[in-house]
């Protein structure tokens, strides 16, 4: 996974990486929770939220988001 995300950074310029931005940064956070790095999968996820424009990427990115904050115990943010 860490040599397609810096294979994904190297076309950070390009149109079609600003058009899926929320797309990669969802599956990075994901990964980085499924890794075990729960702050930055948060963060992360968090992010990708900040630049979403659609209603089902706001559902599955907060769904996310309230996944990692049960592992932190941080419960006021996982409901």
């Amino acid at each position: 996974m860490e040599h397609s995300i810096n294979e994904l950074i190297l076309h950070k310029s390009s149109r079609e990486f600003n058009h899926r931005l929320v797309t990669i940064l969802s599956s990075i956070g994901v990964w980085l929770r499924q890794s075990g790095y729960f702050e930055q999968a948060k963060l992360t996820l968090t992010c990708a939220l900040t630049y979403n424009k659609t209603e089902k990427n706001q559902i599955t990115l907060l769904t996310s988001i309230a996944i990692v904050s049960n592992y932190l115990n941080q419960k006021d943010d996982a409901v």
